[in-house]
């Protein structure tokens, strides 16, 4: 990968100026060589949901593909093996496991800021993007399942209310169950990472030395900042915070607090 800065002054006057900035970096990664069993084969490391192969991104994600709910019948159906052919199955365990594609390493960040002031009025702001990756939504088992526990034992999302009810419904969630499945990890609650967040938003005013004389100051100023005030995320099915730790998991961790501070320095 590689990495670039850049700052540019579009206008630097006595009473205003206007600048803008930023940073973007690029990370690619491949496995080269893993250790070999006594038979001279690479040993792959995988669980339910990636994998560590030569030839592909470190932990890429590597789960059962999900093929879409089954209109007619309102069953959840899966690609037996996708790479292979388009045959579908409503047993989770006739699907294998295949690659997906990406990992949960954004292969793009940036950096964001901006700078404004006029005449004592002044505007700064950051940001920040991360894309080119996958996050799974590790807990779609308590609030998107459409069996007992999203709606007997945990707190299901609203999706949940536009489920399957009758034959021809074309839906993301297939009927109501009265049951309680095993673990099904698929590439359904498997997103696309890219997101951008506002970090940072400050608007203010420094008084001008005059006014300070009249009332005896050294200097005054008063400004407002917003923190995490906006967040664009590209998948509208990821409701979760997007920005994860290097594992590319959501759970339920607290998402970035919102806050408004008012300062008089």
């Amino acid at each position: 990968g590689f990495e670039m800065d850049i700052n540019i002054d579009i206008i630097r006057k006595k009473d205003m100026n206007f600048s803008i900035g930023g940073n973007l970096g690029t990370n690619a990664n491949e496995v080269l060589e893993l250790s070999k069993d006594i038979n001279g084969e690479e040993v792959n490391i995988t669980s339910t949901t990636d994998r560590v192969e030569s030839g592909h991104p470190v932990y890429g994600w590597y789960m059962p593909t999900w093929a879409g709910v089954d209109s007619q019948t309102g069953d959840e159906l899966w690609y037996v093996n996708p790479e292979e052919s388009d045959e579908t199955s409503s047993n989770f365990n006739d699907a294998e496991q295949v690659w997906q594609g990406g990992s949960a390493i954004p292969t793009i960040t940036a950096g964001m800021n901006l700078h404004f002031d006029y005449k004592g009025i002044f505007i700064d702001a950051n940001g920040y993007y991360a894309g080119g990756h996958k996050v799974y939504e590790e807990w779609h088992r308590y609030t998107n399942g459409t069996d007992v526990f999203s709606v007997a034992y945990y707190q299901g999302v609203e999706a949940l209310l536009d489920r399957w009810q009758k034959p021809g419904d074309v839906t993301r969630y297939g009927k109501f169950e009265y049951t309680a499945r095993p673990w099904q990890r698929h590439s359904k609650f498997l997103y696309d990472g890219d997101y951008f967040r506002l970090k940072d938003l400050t608007v203010g005013y420094d008084f001008n030395r005059a006014t300070l004389d009249k009332i005896n100051l050294g200097g005054l100023r008063v400004f407002v900042r917003g923190v995490n005030l906006a967040t664009w995320v590209k998948d509208d099915n990821l409701k979760y915070d997007p920005e994860t730790d290097t594992d590319g998991r959501t759970g339920m961790e607290t998402p970035a607090a919102k806050s408004f501070i008012l300062v008089l320095t």
